[in-house]
C-alpha cells in the first residue's frame, strides 16, 4: 500500500524563534538545532542547548517516537527520536512528523525510507532549478509512503540498526589507525630531525 505522508501522521513546524538562540544551563527548555542531527548518526540528545522560550506560543513539545525532517539545505533527511527526558523543541529548520494513532507505519521505519534513494529523489526533483533547497510542508505531505506488513517493517528496522553500528564501528576503527599512524610520524620524524640537528 502506498499513501501520502500526510495521511499517516502529522506534520507540524519547528519552534518559531527568532534571532539566534541564547543558551542557558542549567534548566530551560531543551532545543535540537541542526549541529544536533545527522544522517548517519542520528539524533545527538546529551549536550543540547537550553533557553528560556520566548513568547507566549505553546510549544508543540517532541515526544519519543516523532521524526525530525531536515527541510532546509541540500540535505533532506529524517532523524528518529528514541529516547527524550526532558521539554524539548526544535528549531524552524525541521518539520515534526508524528505518525498518527492506530497507523500500521513503525516510525523508525518512515524515517529510514525517507532516507532512501526513492524519497531522497523526490525531494530532488522539488528542488531542481534552486540554490538552497527548501522542502515546504505541503511538499512532505504530499511524499508517496510505502507500507509494507509490520513484519517487514521491524525487519528493515534491525538491518538498518546492524548497519550503523557496524559504520560506527569501522569509523572509530579508522580513527584509531589514523592517530596510530600520526604517533609513528611524530615519533620518527622528530626522531629524524634530532639526529640532523646533531650532525
Amino acid at each position: 500500500m502506498i499513501l501520502p505522508l500526510e495521511k499517516m501522521a502529522s506534520i507540524e513546524p519547528g519552534y518559531p524563534f527568532r534571532g539566534s538562540i541564547k543558551t542557558q544551563k542549567p534548566g530551560g527548555i531543551a532545543v535540537i538545532q541542526m549541529r544536533d542531527a545527522a544522517l548517519e548518526q542520528g539524533l545527538t540528545t546529551n549536550d543540547l542547548a537550553h533557553i528560556e522560550l520566548p513568547g507566549k506560543k505553546t510549544p508543540d513539545w517532541l515526544m519519543t517516537g516523532d521524526l525530525l525532517f531536515v527541510a532546509r539545505g541540500n540535505n533532506n533527511f529524517a532523524v528518529y527520536i528514541d529516547r527524550l527526558n526532558e521539554k524539548t523543541v526544535c528549531t524552524p529548520h525541521f518539520f515534526q512528523i508524528r505518525i498518527k494513532p492506530a497507523t500500521d507505519l513503525l516510525p523508525e521505519f518512515l524515517a529510514w525510507q525517507i532516507n532512501q534513494i526513492p524519497a531522497q529523489g523526490y525531494f530532488s526533483r522539488l528542488a531542481q532549478g534552486s540554490v538552497l533547497q527548501n522542502i515546504k510542508k505541503s511538499e512532505l505531505a504530499t511524499l508517496p509512503v510505502v507500507i509494507p506488513p509490520l513484519e517487514t517493517q521491524q525487519k528493515i528496522i534491525a538491518v538498518d540498526r546492524l548497519t550503523k553500528k557496524e559504520t560506527q564501528l569501522l569509523k572509530a576503527l579508522v580513527d584509531n589507525r589514523r592517530q596510530m599512524m600520526n604517533t609513528i610520524a611524530r615519533q620518527t620524524l622528530c626522531a629524524h630531525e634530532q639526529h640532523l640537528q646533531k650532525i
